[in-house]
């Protein structure tokens, strides 16, 4: 089963999309590039959490990326349109990692970045 955790999506200028999983600004950088960063999703199954990195990283593989919106539909989430345009080439994605967390199991993703 995956627990559920609410969320906001925060993009530059203050746009906010909600979804049920936490994906949100962390901060500003000094040169004032938002750092973007998916929350913890956590996984009862490290299984499960490795069937959809796998996944993420096919997709990455066929298409050069990967977006916040296709791992979204891969966990079962409804998505915004926002979220399309977010997410991880090939080489960003081979830098997850599925890690332990005390409930469960958690992917840790490197920094989104915006798809060109």
């Amino acid at each position: 089963m995956i627990m559920k955790t609410s969320t906001k999506l925060i993009i530059g200028g203050g746009l906010v999309a909600t979804t049920g999983l936490a994906f949100y600004v962390v901060k500003k950088r000094k040169d004032s590039t938002p750092a973007y960063q998916v929350q913890e999703y956590i996984f009862d199954l490290k299984e499960d959490a490795e069937i959809v990195l796998d996944q993420l990283k096919e997709y990455a593989e066929k298409y050069t990326h990967v977006t916040v919106a296709d791992y979204l539909d891969l966990i079962g989430e409804g998505s915004s349109y926002i979220l399309k345009s977010y997410g991880w080439d090939c080489k960003a994605l081979s830098k997850a990692k599925i890690k332990k967390h005390r409930r469960g199991f958690i992917i840790k993703f490197p920094k989104v970045v915006e798809i060109q």
